[in-house]
């Protein structure tokens, strides 16, 4: 079969892509259900994620399905220690030791996932303020990006 300009694309960049020896990668991660949304009885996101090929569709049918195709794709049910140890954080932590420079940057809309990711923390939410709950465990499976990555800076 005849792939597409834009199926060769994607084959020639998965086949180029080391996490390790790229400059920029786009990721994606899919958050896990809230606490609100188990609650209201919702079981799963409206997407499909499809971890081997690197792909985010959504739930419809035909022209109505879109796709869209990362450097990585992390499910719903993806640990934050896989999330960190398969974007290679640690060895941007390094890099930075070393006098390069790097970034991760997390985008998405509210509600989206971001500060899970980042963080991992719950959060007590009264009428004036709003208070991170910090695990005294930090081996604590809920810790995000940045707990681990100051935990792996000053191991």
């Amino acid at each position: 079969t005849s792939l597409s300009k834009k199926e060769q694309t994607i084959q020639k960049n998965r086949k180029l892509t080391n996490m390790s020896a790229i400059r920029i990668a786009v990721v994606v991660r899919v958050r896990p259900l809230l606490q609100t949304e188990i609650d209201r009885k919702h079981t799963q996101s409206s997407l499909i994620v499809d971890e081997k090929d690197k792909e985010i569709k959504t739930s419809g049918e035909g022209k109505s399905q879109k796709v869209w195709t990362f450097d990585k794709v992390f499910a719903q049910s993806s640990s934050q220690e896989a999330f960190f140890n398969s974007t290679k954080t640690d060895d941007l932590i390094d890099k930075v030791l070393e006098g390069y420079n790097a970034t991760m940057f997390a985008y998405g809309q509210t509600g989206s996932g971001k500060t899970y990711t980042l963080e991992g923390y719950d959060y007590q939410v009264t009428e004036k303020s709003v208070r991170p709950i910090i695990p005294k465990d930090q081996a604590d499976a809920r810790i995000g990006v940045i707990p681990r990555a100051v935990n792996y800076l000053f191991q």
